[in-house]
């Protein structure tokens, strides 16, 4: 059942990518232009979502601390989590691109400066 849910809101994002096609722009005529659209967006929002994950994280272990023992072994446990995915995220972005461009020389990563 997990796995279904995973699929459908992995074809809502491509939908919604193609279907913001609808400006008459050419954007999206080749599965490469989708991907490498996909990608930008991902790449994007990666920091975000880890300053997000600290800012929890922080909050989480914060309000943990007033509750019972129980109540504040979960809290740890749920910010060491959100820690965890804060470093795998900026990990997968900046370690990730020195990997792709060292390994593929001709890759062209010029595609994925944020805005």
């Amino acid at each position: 059942m997990k796995r279904m849910g995973i699929i459908i809101l992995s074809l809502f994002l491509i939908i919604s990518f193609v279907g913001a096609n609808g400006s008459g722009d050419d954007d999206f005529h080749t599965l490469s232009s989708l991907v490498k659209d996909i990608t930008k967006e991902v790449y994007c929002l990666l920091g975000p979502v880890a300053m997000l994950l600290v800012v929890v994280a922080a909050v989480v272990y914060a309000v943990g601390q007033v509750g019972t023992s129980e109540m504040r072994a979960k809290a740890q446990s749920w910010a060491t989590w959100a820690l965890v995915g804060a470093v795998m995220a900026f990990v997968i972005k900046v370690v990730g691109m020195m990997i792709v461009t060292t390994a593929f020389p001709s890759t062209d990563t010029s595609f994925l400066t944020c805005s």
